[in-house]
């Protein structure tokens, strides 16, 4: 967080696992005091707790290591320019919790009647 507010940059890649803070936890120090970064996620990790936290912390995109050097270019420019970016593996994972979380709660069900 230090280096962030110090450079104030527009755009942060950002790792899981870190020495000191947590991607989650350094993206929320991030998005609270510099509300307009974009926090870019590239990492190893596809675990639901760590693709939902770091979107609940306010991530604009989320990819995995695999991806190439053009994918990454491209999603550098995407989310510079305000487009969220996920990796496949990733949002699958969303639409899953999200379509799961929709027929628990039967939160649309108003808007059919």
């Amino acid at each position: 967080m230090y280096l962030a507010s110090q450079l104030r940059p527009d755009l942060v890649i950002m790792d899981i696992v870190m020495p000191k803070l947590t991607g989650i936890e350094a993206t929320i120090q991030i998005k609270a005091f510099l509300p307009s970064v974009a926090v870019l996620v590239l990492t190893g990790y596809d675990y639901d707790e760590y693709i939902f936290g770091l979107m609940e912390a306010g991530a604009a995109g989320y990819l995995l290591k695999a991806v190439s050097g053009d994918e990454l270019i491209h999603a550098i420019r995407a989310v510079y320019a305000g487009e969220p970016v996920l990796h496949p593996i990733v949002a699958r994972k969303l639409m899953s919790r999200f379509t799961s979380e929709a027929g628990k709660t039967d939160r649309v069900s108003h808007l059919l009647t």
